[in-house]
């Protein structure tokens, strides 16, 4: 097997980890779990897991303070802000539509960066902009007597945050090693959340043993697993080339949430679906291959 088709293999065995995600929440949700014992575990499983295998590895290189620095503020004020949305999104609409929205990131990543200055904005970012745009209206014209307005904005908001995560994370984390960054930010978010929690009161952890199985498969396969499989992918296929395959994660969601949750989108909403997904291609294929998607590729 060729370097191209491992890092294929790869990536798609990421995005496959992270599709699943929504719909393993959605199953522990059902069985008494809060999104503040599901995040939590998420992150604490991530960061254990990345510190074992940095601490064998001995990598050559580590964080400076400064890049540690901006690693735990990503963690703590945009990382797990963005997941408390999403998460707290996948408690009011469904999997599929809750991973739709999310997916409009990268069309807001294109918007940002060109009003900041990061980017310049052309016909085929514009373009990909109005079909993002398009997508999305598609789905709430469609459904809007019977859509939950809050969950949508909720789902939408995550966007935009994980859009401004990522922006932030390219700037401070560019020449950072992913591994390690990703480590400490999976440790500043399951601080913040994990505290948060344990002060309010959310983390009894009393529920059943599907949630409990739920959430073992998406702190080992729907996080390590799918980070493990992305740093490594994107090696051997490029970002570009990676980012583009990620695009399957919210058509695994569609699939696995029809299997398991018996969620099934309208034909409207699948059309909004593609169309948002096209947008990503779009804008992704316009990307240089020596772009980083840093961190940090940790999907919502």
């Amino acid at each position: 097997m060729n370097n191209q088709m491992k890092g294929f293999l790869l990536v798609f065995l990421s995005a496959a980890g992270f599709g699943s995600m929504p719909v393993l929440a959605r199953v522990a949700y059902q069985d008494g779990a809060n999104m503040y014992e599901l995040l939590t575990a998420r992150f604490v499983v991530a960061w254990a897991v990345l510190a074992v295998y940095l601490w064998i590895k001995k990598p050559r290189r580590i964080l400076t303070k400064k890049e540690r620095g901006g690693a735990i503020l990503m963690g703590l004020c945009g990382y797990s802000v963005a997941s408390l949305c999403f998460f707290s999104a996948l408690q009011r609409i469904s999997a599929p539509l809750a991973s739709i929205f999310l997916y409009t990131y990268p069309t807001f990543v294109t918007g940002l960066s060109a009003l900041i200055g990061m980017e310049k904005m052309d016909r085929v970012k514009a373009g990909a902009l109005l079909i993002s745009f398009l997508g999305i209206f598609l789905i709430l014209g469609s459904s809007f007597s019977s859509i939950d307005i809050g969950g949508v904005a909720l789902a939408i908001a995550a966007a935009i945050l994980y859009s401004a995560y990522v922006l932030l994370g390219n700037w401070t984390l560019r020449d950072a090693p992913l591994t390690a960054a990703t480590m400490w930010i999976s440790l500043a978010a399951a601080s913040g959340i994990g505290g948060y929690g344990f002060l309010s009161g959310q983390l009894s952890f009393q529920f059943g043993m599907n949630a409990w199985l739920a959430i073992a498969g998406l702190a080992i396969f729907s996080t390590v697993a799918a980070i493990v499989a992305f740093l490594r992918g994107i090696v051997l296929v490029g970002a570009s080339r990676a980012s583009i395959i990620s695009t399957f994660e919210p058509l695994i969601t569609v699939v696995l949430a029809a299997v398991f949750l018996s969620e099934v989108l309208g034909v409207v909403q699948l059309l909004g679906g593609f169309l948002i997904l096209a947008s990503a291609i779009l804008v992704n294929r316009t990307k240089k291959e020596d772009v980083k998607k840093v961190a940090t590729n940790i999907s919502i």
